[in-house]
């Protein structure tokens, strides 16, 4: 799929392979890169260095994706508020 001008939300975007993914989405050209994970610091740094670098990136929904009700919530939540061309769940 091509990720250019694409809206992409990513899970466990916080730290290790989610803030890689968030970053390579980024740097492959998504429209925006919208982050999801528990640590809501980590995630203003993540979108901070995808920022720096020229990318557009969000903290959508700083929440917990360990349990399946927050799943449910989390990935609920985003397609009732958005368009999203691709979800990459890095758990």
């Amino acid at each position: 799929m091509e990720i250019q001008g694409k809206t992409v939300l990513v899970s466990g975007a916080s730290s290790g392979v989610g803030a890689a993914i968030a970053k390579a989405m980024a740097f492959a050209g998504a429209a925006e890169v919208l982050l999801l994970a528990r640590n809501e610091d980590a995630l203003r740094k993540v979108a901070a260095e995808i920022m720096v670098a020229g990318g557009k990136a969000r903290i959508y929904q700083p929440v917990g994706l360990t349990l399946q009700l927050d799943r449910q919530a989390g990935f609920a939540s985003a397609n009732a508020r958005l368009t999203l061309d691709w979800v990459q769940n890095a758990l």
